[in-house]
């Protein structure tokens, strides 16, 4: 459970990409001390091993399956910016300890199509 004496909403900020054309920013979640840093840390740490093992050969278990489930988790996702509060409503929050590892799952069954195609041509493939 979160503790109620420091538990307080995400912050959002903007890391400039200043690498494209016109600078446009990526959102960033401060979520340190938010209610969900706690489940998002475990269930990081319960996913990874599993991630990492399944995908050593580039192959993992229904990843698309995986993601529904833990679409409960993305969907209470709140902070605060400025003197507001928001929800997000698409996708996860960067930031999160979770987000990574369910981007790599995505990552993870798209990735295998195309090393199944490239293995036919004797084309390599890695990240």
């Amino acid at each position: 459970m979160p503790d109620r004496t420091t538990c307080e909403l995400a912050h959002l900020y903007f890391n400039p990409k200043t690498h494209k054309d016109g600078i446009p920013v990526r959102l960033i979640e401060n979520t340190i001390h938010a209610s969900t840093t706690k489940i998002s840390k475990f269930l990081d740490k319960t996913l990874r091993p599993i991630f990492d093992d399944k995908c050593k050969d580039t192959t993992i278990i229904d990843g698309a399956s995986l993601i529904t489930e833990l679409s409960k988790y993305n969907k209470d996702n709140v902070f605060a910016y400025g003197k507001n509060i928001y929800k997000q409503t698409t996708g996860g929050a960067m930031g999160s300890s979770l987000t990574l590892t369910l981007a790599n799952i995505f990552m993870a069954k798209w990735q295998k199509n195309i090393v199944e195609e490239q293995t036919k041509t004797g084309e390599f493939y890695g990240r």
